[in-house]
């Protein structure tokens, strides 16, 4: 009788598994779920087990684009999480898929799944709240530390690019903060260090600094990008100088300086006799006049060092203006 040794009998088993494996269909690397079978050997997806429960479209969700979900996530002994119809507002959440505004799971899984599916995924906790203090949005115990968690998640749009109904775009700065067309407060910043907050205010054509009140709009401010003017949005009129003092009129050209947080009148001249260029003027304030709740008129200075002069731009809520 012919005899084969242990270690041959073993090889041929392992074989023989090998070739049962490789003729599964797919050959899978990770998880397979009802209705879907896993053929992207790539190491994330091989830990996340997706089920699909409901077929939708044929059109495949790409990554980059908006994609909007309703969903639940349930931990394994049962208990439910979160729920996008159960939280405040019941509404499903809209995010760019791939861009990592959404649990790094469903950036892996969703890509795999079609507009309209509904379904299953299976998470390890690394991929959802992993080791996170995190509070379960319907309340009750936290959510246990690197639990792992299913989520049902029914897709119901997807591959959606921008458009002007859902986004606004705003330019850009270019080479200043001041940001042309859009309303600004202009804080004193020496004032903040007196406890107080007061910003550039018109007052019955004068130009003061005066605490923040947010709904006034003789403290809003907007600068024009192709005239250099700053406007006081209150009264229409423009930023200027006359006798030493900031006044309202037909204005001035400005220069904002970003790394000084100063506001100076743009230099424009040159003096032959003193070869070199006129000195700008600052936007300031004398130290002396500024106090505790003080209202002071705001001038214009070549002598930086004995006035404060330093401002700090905040944008205006858009709520706020008329």
């Amino acid at each position: 009788m012919r005899t084969i040794s242990f270690a041959v009998a073993c090889l041929i088993a392992e074989s023989s598994a090998i070739k049962q494996m490789s003729s599964a269909s797919p050959d899978v690397y990770g998880p397979n779920g009802t209705n879907y079978s896993n053929v992207d050997a790539t190491y994330d997806l091989s830990r996340i087990g997706i089920d699909v429960t409901k077929q939708g479209s044929k059109e495949q969700c790409k990554n980059g684009d908006w994609t909007t979900v309703h969903w639940i996530g349930t931990l394994p002994d049962g208990r439910v999480v979160t729920d996008s119809r159960a939280e405040p507002g019941g509404l499903p959440k809209t995010f760019a898929l791939g861009a990592h505004e959404v649990f790094s799971c469903w950036d892996f899984a969703i890509p795999k799944l079609n507009k309209g599916d509904t379904a299953r995924i299976s998470c390890p906790s690394y991929y959802a709240w992993g080791g996170a203090y995190t509070q379960s949005p319907l309340g009750g115990e936290p959510i246990p530390l690197n639990t792992d968690v299913n989520f049902d998640l029914e897709i119901l749009d997807c591959n959606r690019t921008p458009d002007d109904a859902f986004t606004e775009y705003f330019n850009q700065p270019k080479t200043t903060t001041m940001q042309p067309n859009k309303c600004m407060w202009l804080h004193l910043k020496e004032s903040e260090d007196t406890g107080n907050d007061m910003v550039l205010t018109e007052q019955e054509g004068d130009v003061i600094v005066h605490h923040k009140q947010s709904g006034d709009d003789s403290q809003w401010w907007e600068y024009d990008e192709k005239t250099h003017k700053i406007k006081n949005i209150g009264t229409g009129k423009f930023l200027g100088e006359k006798d030493g003092d900031a006044t309202l009129g037909a204005g001035k050209e400005w220069w904002y300086d970003q790394y000084e947080n100063t506001i100076s009148t743009k230099i424009q001249a040159w003096s032959e006799d003193r070869n070199a260029w006129v000195m700008n003027k600052y936007l300031s304030l004398p130290k002396e006049k500024l106090m505790p709740g003080s209202e002071a008129e705001v001038m214009m200075a070549r002598a930086a060092e004995s006035t404060n002069f330093h401002w700090r731009i905040e944008y205006c809520d858009i709520h706020l203006r008329k």
